[in-house]
């Protein structure tokens, strides 16, 4: 009869064990996904940090991007895209620089990888006089990072 007891004891703690083990692999489970998805949910954007407005032909000036994403992202390329002529419309997360019409970029940080976020500072000169239009670029994943078209005066 004791014996019994024991046994029906022990295995009424193995049984708690084994339910505590599953609940804690689950509850273990659900903290990664929801990491995953906060990763995967999170802002992705590129911005000028330093721009000039205006410049002389010839002569190198400074200008600064920055894409914000969360550490454990990287950019596969990245880049100042530009031209004399303007494509203002607004671009997405899908639209390539194939599909932009700007002929020229940097190629300072073309190829990556590169860890993020990070700044990411060039100098650029331009022979000519006229106006540039030019945007940040930045691949993340699969996603297309844009700014904004921005212009400025070369003289």
């Amino acid at each position: 009869m004791y014996n019994r007891f024991v046994v029906k004891v022990i295995t009424k703690i193995i049984t708690v064990a084994a339910i505590f083990s599953l609940f804690a692999s689950i509850y273990q489970i659900l903290e990664a996904k929801k990491k995953i998805s906060q990763e995967r949910q999170s802002v992705l954007t590129v911005d000028f940090a330093h721009h000039p407005e205006l410049m002389l032909s010839g002569q190198s000036e400074t200008f600064a991007y920055h894409v914000e994403a969360p550490p454990s992202f990287t950019t596969t390329s990245t880049a100042i895209y530009y031209s004399y002529d303007s494509t203002p419309s607004a671009l997405t997360k899908f639209d390539s620089p194939d599909a932009v019409r700007y002929p020229n970029y940097t190629e300072d940080y073309f190829v990556g990888p590169f860890k993020l976020p990070d700044t990411f500072d060039l100098n650029l000169s331009f022979p000519h006089p006229g106006t540039i239009y030019y945007r940040a670029y930045a691949k993340v994943g699969n996603d297309h990072l844009w700014t904004n078209e921005n212009k400025l005066e070369v003289k």
